[in-house]
């Protein structure tokens, strides 16, 4: 492990690359959504916006997940309410991952040690189950955690997260905003990263509205203004906090799946079939 500085208490100096090759071993498929490698080694903030499901959220749930693997990295899975990470949401969270292939990623992120991965008290635990789906061992480690931004002055006192590196805000464009809720998440980090100097944020939306009101309190509206689907601009902020934006589009995700489809079951030269491909 090396250390930013030297020093320990910066946190981790973490290789980017090699996170890239971990999560590529994965064999997500290519027609959904990818981190923005490139710029993870330039950036703190990951803003992701889509109108439709990409599957943004699942994997960067699985970069993070990588990161935990080599890194032992605890993602820290942020809602905005309590309520939010009640069980029968967060059960949907990890769905993918646990049931994909039947639990391949789970076994390749964790070298064939795991098969399934379960919530419990707030946090989520690589776990085995049998054949018939029942648990029979646990991994004493959790691999996420997960906080609501309205508990933010309660974790100030009896939160530490030493190796949670990876915070994920999904879903921070919504119908309600809570009165200072952007300053509150900010304070919620503080509480998480400490001093370290190693973490990253991403935060998630299921819309493309570029009017929130995060983006006034983070100072990027000016520079995020006018962006369309497909987009992406490295924002930074009059005092230098670098924040890269992206506005996901979901149709590279279906033209992919056509370019599948076609390849599947239509991969014919006959001019005549041009208007079913």
């Amino acid at each position: 492990m090396k250390y930013i500085n030297d020093k320990p208490q910066l946190g981790l100096e973490y290789d980017f690359k090699a996170i890239e090759r971990e999560y590529k071993k994965l064999g997500v498929p290519s027609l959904w959504y990818s981190p923005p490698f490139a710029a993870l080694p330039r950036n703190k903030y990951f803003i992701g916006l889509s109108d439709r499901s990409t599957g943004k959220t699942t994997n960067w749930l699985l970069y993070g997940l990588c990161m935990n693997k080599l890194y032992g990295t605890i993602i820290q899975y942020v809602r905005a309410t309590e309520e939010e990470l009640a069980p029968s949401h967060a059960e949907k969270l990890v769905e993918v991952i646990r049931t994909h292939e039947g639990g391949e990623y789970i076994r390749k992120l964790t070298n064939g040690r795991w098969n399934s991965i379960y919530y419990h008290w707030r946090a989520f635990y690589y776990c085995n189950v049998d054949e018939e789906g029942r648990r029979v061992e646990v991994c004493e480690k959790e691999c996420i955690h997960c906080l609501a931004i309205e508990r933010h002055m309660d974790y100030k006192s009896t939160y530490n997260a030493p190796l949670g590196d990876f915070i994920l805000l999904d879903e921070f464009i919504a119908k309600h905003y809570r009165p200072n809720e952007a300053i509150d998440f900010l304070d919620l980090t503080k509480t998480v990263f400490r001093d370290r100097l190693s973490g990253i944020i991403v935060m998630l939306a299921n819309t493309i509205k570029l009017s929130s009101i995060y983006f006034e309190e983070f100072e990027i509206s000016r520079q995020v203004l006018g962006m369309k689907k497909g987009e992406f601009r490295q924002c930074v902020t009059e005092k230098g906090t670098k924040l890269f934006v992206e506005i996901i589009d979901a149709e590279i995700s279906r033209s992919e799946t056509r370019k599948t489809m076609n390849s599947l079951f239509y991969g014919f030269k006959n001019p005549k079939i041009n208007a079913i491909t």
